[in-house]
This record gives C-alpha cells, sequence and structure tokens, in this order.
C-alpha cells in the first residue's frame, strides 16, 4: 500500500464521485477494490448504494441470497422478526455487512491456512524427535 488508511479515507471522503474514486484508490495502492472498501467500512465511511445499474440483478439476488442464508437468530435459537412485517435495509448498510462478511471469510480461511502450518511443522518436530529418541538409543 501507497497510502496509509487515514489517507484513503480522507481521499475518499473529499472525492465527487466516491464510486470512481475507490477504483481510483485500489489502482493507486495497487490492491483489489475490496481491501479498499473494507479500509473505507471500517473507518466508518459510508459506501455509495448499489442498485441494478452498477451490480447487476444477479449480483443483487446473490446478495440477497447470501444475506438470507446466513441468518444468526435462527441459528442461535434467537427471537426473531414477525415474517409478515417488512423491514427497508438501506443498500449502503448491506454491502457494509456483505464487506465486513467478506473481510471475516478471509480472515477465516488465513487462519485456516496458519493452522494447517502449525500443524504440520508439529508433525516433522515429532518426527524429529522419535528420530532423536532412536539415535540416543543406539548410542547408549
Amino acid at each position: 500500500m501507497q497510502m496509509t488508511e487515514s489517507e484513503i479515507v480522507k481521499s475518499y471522503q473529499n472525492a465527487e464521485t466516491p464510486r470512481k474514486q475507490i477504483k481510483i484508490l485500489a489502482e493507486l495502492n495497487a490492491c483489489d477494490r475490496q481491501v479498499i472498501k473494507d479500509i473505507l467500512v471500517k473507518h466508518g465511511c459510508t459506501l455509495p448504494a448499489t442498485g441494478n445499474r452498477f451490480t447487476g440483478k444477479a449480483e443483487q439476488k446473490t446478495e440477497q441470497k447470501m444475506v438470507e442464508e446466513q441468518n444468526p437468530a435462527e441459528q442461535m435459537n434467537l427471537p426473531t422478526v414477525d415474517p409478515d412485517v417488512q423491514i427497508v435495509i438501506p443498500d449502503e448498510v448491506v454491502v457494509a455487512v456483505l464487506a465486513e462478511i467478506g473481510r471475516l471469510n478471509r480472515s477465516i480461511e488465513a487462519d485456516k491456512a496458519s493452522i494447517r502450518e502449525i500443524q504440520a511443522a508439529m508433525e516433522k518436530a515429532e518426527q524429529t524427535k522419535k528420530k532423536l529418541a532412536e539415535f540416543i538409543g543406539r548410542s547408549k
């Protein structure tokens, strides 16, 4: 990254066209747009609303499906909202929640990779320990 997170946030907040600024910041910092969006959400910025014009119907349906499938209230047996009551959630809130879910999923995958590396190192250490014990036993 070429810019600090605070510089990215200031640049975004001062931009005439926030949507274009995300792309520009990603290019300037040689990173993916999602990285910039994650930084902005982390610092409380409201991302541009999404709609058919920009994301297409297929992507919106995918996002809606993700939100529907991940209902933690039901998974934890918490009280849920009456299904007959309609709640309108602003697009920027949905985008922020999905960005956070994406960030958490990437973090989980990175943690899983680290765990696999640690397990491999532990297995190698155990093999070395056995070989050392055999060597010491033969030396006596």
